[in-house]
């Protein structure tokens, strides 16, 4: 799967292209002590909860899909143009397939969310247990992704509009 591959890859440092273990930490460690701690604590989901939590990752899904389709309309828009390749243009090319396979794996992991919610608000017992957990973990992943999203996005304006603003006419 080549979105997350893409999306994996991308928990590295631009400088010099190690894995950030700040970023292993944040977006695959934190997750997976969530779901034990969870699973250790037999949390378990209410009807109501689980119905909410499919509702909000319902439209974070559908939101999350609509922006890789606004990154292809600039990929392809930008593709368009009489682009010369330089050292900014392949960086903004891979900044656009970073963003876009960042968007795209998190509307998928949505989409993974739903089902667990889904079969959670279905099941009882131990494994109500298991699967509550897993959604709560998910859940956490989710949002890690989306802020590692907004943190890469707001990098990137920070980037662009600095460089506007000190280059030469």
């Amino acid at each position: 799967m080549n979105i997350a591959v893409r999306h994996f890859s991308s928990f590295r440092n631009i400088r010099n292209q190690t894995i950030r273990p700040r970023d292993v930490i944040s977006f695959v460690v934190i997750p997976l002590i969530t779901i034990v701690l969870c699973i250790a604590c037999k949390l378990k989901l209410s009807q109501n909860s689980c119905n909410g939590l499919l509702t909000v990752a319902g439209l974070l899904s559908a939101f999350l899909f609509g922006l890789v389709i606004q990154i292809l309309d600039r990929a392809e828009s930008w593709a368009d143009q009489d682009v010369v390749s330089s050292r900014d243009t392949i960086q903004h090319a891979n900044d656009l397939q970073d963003l876009a396979a960042n968007a795209a794996f998190a509307s998928i992991v949505c989409f993974i969310e739903l089902i667990i919610l889904l079969v959670t608000s279905c099941v009882s017992g131990r494994w109500l247990v298991t699967f509550s957990s897993i959604g709560i973990g998910t859940g956490v992943f989710v949002v890690s992704t989306l802020l590692m999203i907004l943190n890469r996005v707001y990098g990137l304006i920070v980037s662009r509009t600095l460089k506007a603003r000190t280059s030469t006419q």
